[in-house]
């Protein structure tokens, strides 16, 4: 009985050697080939996943420990040159040397980070502020030449000198989770405007949350 086992064990060992031997061995897909062979990058500015990628696989130049370079699949389109896939531009046909972030779309000098928001009069950032933060951070490591200033602003309602601090808080939150997501702490300033520069009437409810907001102010 025991040297049935252990021919049938031989035997499944060899079906499943040439089963690979068919297949060729392919080594899995994880990395998009860009030009010359190098890997593309992708809208964040990190290394251009395929479909077999896991973060297991990454190789050092992309930020993980795999020694084992692996076969990259075929280019992926950039019609304009702005770093970013074609499928993932929401601006095609951007000229060419123009700053875009991680969609494809020319930085402005001065952005409201919609989707940035905090608790009821405190500086803690929502659960769901994160997605946006993290789109600023890659488009700071994606540009790594520009210098910001986060900029904090409230509506009219309560103290003009408590508003001024919490923006000011508010401001030095986001300056932090940025610094945290890798943008270096050099490249970005905070200062909070409190209620003095309003975009919209405090009379309304509307206006009010419209002027509680937090904007990259592009300095360089």
């Amino acid at each position: 009985m025991n040297s049935i086992n252990l021919y049938t064990k031989a035997l499944g060992t060899l079906v499943l050697f040439f089963l690979f031997s068919a297949q060729g061995f392919a080594a899995p897909k994880i990395y998009v080939e860009g030009g010359y062979g190098k890997i593309a990058r992708d809208g964040f500015g990190g290394c251009a996943h395929a479909h077999d990628w896991k973060p297991e696989l990454d190789i050092p130049e992309c930020g993980g420990k795999a020694t084992e370079v692996k076969k990259v699949a075929k280019s992926v389109a950039d019609s304009d040159g702005d770093g970013v896939a074609d499928s993932n531009d929401n601006c095609p046909g951007t000229a060419s040397g123009k700053r875009v972030d991680v969609y494809g779309c020319e930085l402005k000098s001065v952005t409201s980070l919609k989707g940035v928001n905090f608790e009821n009069n405190s500086a803690q950032l929502t659960a769901s502020s994160t997605s946006a933060l993290d789109d600023v951070a890659a488009t700071l490591k994606k540009n790594s030449d520009v210098k910001a200033e986060v900029a904090g602003h409230t509506d009219g309602s309560g103290s003009r000198s408590y508003n001024v601090s919490l923006s000011n808080r508010r401001a030095q939150a986001v300056r932090q989770y940025l610094i945290d997501k890798g943008v270096g702490a050099g490249r970005l300033t905070a200062k909070g405007y409190g209620p003095d520069h309003p975009v919209a009437s405090n009379s309304t409810k509307e206006g009010r949350a419209t002027n509680r907001r937090v904007e990259l102010r592009i300095n360089k």
